[in-house]
């Protein structure tokens, strides 16, 4: 290839270092509102995978629930609570992973809040600030932190959880969607500026899983036919059907993947 130079076309020695490192000794996962839903199942892939696994959410004991499932199943865990729209709790997290573990390979900005179902007319402004709060500037914090951490030690990956709507707000859903399309950009600017530093950033969209949140929606008759209706598959998504795209994005296999978006939805129309 003429004019180019071929050592800026191969992976960079850290990166390679990172990789082998990925392959041979476990490494260490921060997963946000992993106490239950897809947070819950993408834990439980990790730890499948050899990982060391810090569970996070707002709720102390519910952390400590998965994390003895996990250890039970002989994977290093650890439990941390940390709520994603307080700042302080965001900085202990990432303070208490390296305390423990001395490292962040991987972080999956899972959490997020959708407090109330309404139509914009009606949605209350303190909501609409909670939820940019805790979907928004939490997960920037956090990724900012580890990425940091991880420019210092070779590398590292970072997976931030979107949704489907950002692409198709639903009606008195539109202050969520809103925060995942935010993510969503705020992801790719992490990847433009972050690849020189060994960081790659990535977004899985999900569309209806079995959350709490979309079966209560799902129990609308109307909702669930229009949803089914929009998607090829025709059904809600087990929370491990997204466990694999988890992996995929932040492993060894994905290193010339950054930047990119997943929609991992039963082939919703758009």
């Amino acid at each position: 290839m003429p004019g180019v130079d071929a050592g800026r076309i191969r992976a960079p020695d850290a990166l390679r270092v990172l990789i082998d490192d990925a392959m041979t000794d476990g490494r260490v996962v921060v997963i946000t509102g992993a106490s239950k839903g897809i947070g819950r199942a993408m834990a439980h892939g990790f730890g499948r995978d050899g990982a060391r696994v810090v569970v996070a959410s707002r709720d102390q004991g519910r952390c400590d629930v998965v994390a003895d499932e996990l250890r039970a199943a002989g994977v290093t865990a650890i439990a941390v609570a940390a709520h994603m729209g307080n700042p302080e709790e965001i900085d202990a997290l990432v303070a208490t992973t390296l305390d423990e573990f001395g490292r962040i390979d991987v972080v999956v900005n899972n959490a997020a809040t959708n407090p109330v179902v309404a139509p914009l007319l009606d949605f209350p402004d303190e909501l609409v600030t909670k939820l940019f709060a805790v979907n928004v500037i939490g997960p920037l914090r956090l990724a900012r932190l580890a990425a940091r951490h991880m420019a210092e030690h070779g590398g590292g990956a970072i997976l931030n959880i979107a949704s489907r709507s950002a692409f198709a707000p639903e009606p008195q859903l539109a202050p969520y969607a809103a925060t995942k399309a935010a993510l969503i950009t705020l992801s790719k600017a992490m990847a433009l500026e972050w690849a020189e530093l060994g960081v790659r950033v990535n977004t899985i969209a999900p569309g209806p899983f079995a959350t709490k949140m979309v079966v209560g929606l799902f129990e609308q008759d109307d909702y669930r036919a229009a949803m089914l209706g929009s998607m090829a598959q025709h059904r809600i998504a087990d929370p491990d059907e997204i466990v694999g795209a988890a992996l995929f994005l932040t492993g060894p296999d994905a290193t010339f993947i950054t930047g990119a978006v997943l929609t991992v939805d039963g082939g919703m129309l758009p």
